[in-house]
């Protein structure tokens, strides 16, 4: 597999040394290494979702199944007040697939008979552990692909602790949460799961497109060419890694993760690497004194998935009168701002964007508000993958 791994800095250090930022954009361009694609489909069936909703959620689930090969596993999961577990994990090419069909389809196109039908109430976290369920019951190889996809329009009242301990298992178990909401769903809840699982978060403005998102995430399922990796760094001679930072993503949306200290540096997991998808991210090195001039070799980053499968070096140089600001340090500080928009109740959002504007960030601090109003968390979540740049 061949991994494009991009480095840079905010920029050279002064001769007193001080705090740099590296950043690290990701991507590969291979097909998919997975021999199997291990997907469960968890798809809300309440009142709520009566009408074209459901429809469309059959329709896609029907897209998903279309998707599937022989060898690829797949459990299908409805959930209401209670869960019903309509297609156990099940490789594919053994499963009753005319069954499988009408279950979701129905046999009458006149009259729906089949087993996606709203009614009831929403309970998620119940819904969640049937799904965790289905991905221990099959035994599988460290390179398939493992993916949970999360469908629904409620509000469940549990509290966000809730969603962390069950995502975090499911991450245990190497699954990936792609979190779709619709209609009055609970943000925070969406985006707890996807970030504690390394998975991403939707927002769907409609039913309409129910059907596309379930047939995408079941086609870029098959992409995956790293389904768990983890960086590790290694630092050179007096630079140390910054672990009392957390590392910020801005691609494939804003999110942060802790720095697990090592005797060299450190590590940390990153959202599995999809074919022609790229993951950007940056974390902190502190330097100590040097003379100016040279370039000096500052750490290796290694990318690991099951053994080493990508490494690079990053030097930085020395300069009396260094640059104080990059886009790189912009990227980095817009991110956290999101990430306390998305994870932090308490946070003065005004006072936020006011305070990107104060550096510089004015283009950001606009986009910013417009995604508050228009798609809220998820859509700022989003939002720097869309775009990193600014005014």
């Amino acid at each position: 597999m061949t991994l494009t791994i991009d480095t840079s800095t905010d920029g050279p250090l002064p001769e007193s040394g001080g705090v740099s930022t590296v950043e690290v954009t990701i991507e590969s361009n291979a097909k998919s290494l997975s021999t199997t694609r291990h997907v469960s489909l968890l798809v809300d069936a309440s009142w709520s979702m009566d009408g074209e909703k459901i429809e469309q959620a059959r329709t896609g689930a029907e897209r998903v199944l279309d998707e599937l090969k022989d060898d690829d596993y797949v459990s299908l999961v409805v959930f209401r007040g209670g869960v019903d577990v309509i297609l156990p994990m099940t490789r594919w090419g053994d499963a009753d697939q005319s069954e499988v069909y009408n279950d979701v389809t129905g046999s009458d196109r006149g009259r729906y008979d089949g087993k996606l039908d709203a009614s009831g109430g929403t309970n998620i976290p119940n819904a969640l552990e049937a799904a965790k369920d289905q991905f221990t019951t099959v035994n599988t190889s460290e390179s398939a692909t493992k993916e949970l996809i999360v469908l629904s329009d409620g509000q469940d009242p549990r509290e966000e602790g809730v969603y962390e301990q069950l995502a975090s298992e499911l991450a245990d178990l190497g699954v990936s949460i792609s979190a779709a909401g619709i209609g009055s769903y609970n943000a925070d809840t969406m985006l707890t799961l996807s970030r504690e699982s390394g998975g991403e978060s939707y927002n769907l403005d409609n039913a309409d497109e129910i059907e596309t998102f379930l047939k995408k995430r079941i086609i870029e399922a098959g992409k995956v060419v790293a389904p768990n990796p983890v960086v590790e760094l290694e630092m050179a001679d007096r630079f140390w890694l910054n672990t009392d930072d957390e590392v910020y993503f801005t691609k494939p949306q804003a999110q942060a993760k802790t720095i697990e200290e090592t005797p060299n540096g450190g590590r940390f997991e990153i959202p599995r690497i999809a074919a022609n998808k790229q993951l950007q991210f940056s974390f902190e090195a502190r330097a100590s004194r040097k003379q100016t001039g040279p370039e000096y070799d500052m750490l290796d980053l290694t990318v690991m998935n099951n053994g080493p499968i990508a490494e690079t070096s990053v030097s930085i140089k020395y300069e009396e009168d260094p640059p104080s600001k990059t886009s790189i340090t912009k990227r980095r500080d817009s991110a956290k701002v999101v990430c306390d928009f998305t994870d932090t109740d308490g946070v003065k959002i005004e006072d936020a964007i006011d305070e990107l504007e104060k550096e510089g960030m004015t283009k950001k601090a606009r986009q910013i508000e417009k995604q508050l109003k228009e798609s809220g968390k998820i859509g700022v979540s989003k939002l720097l993958a869309e775009d990193g740049k600014d005014s």
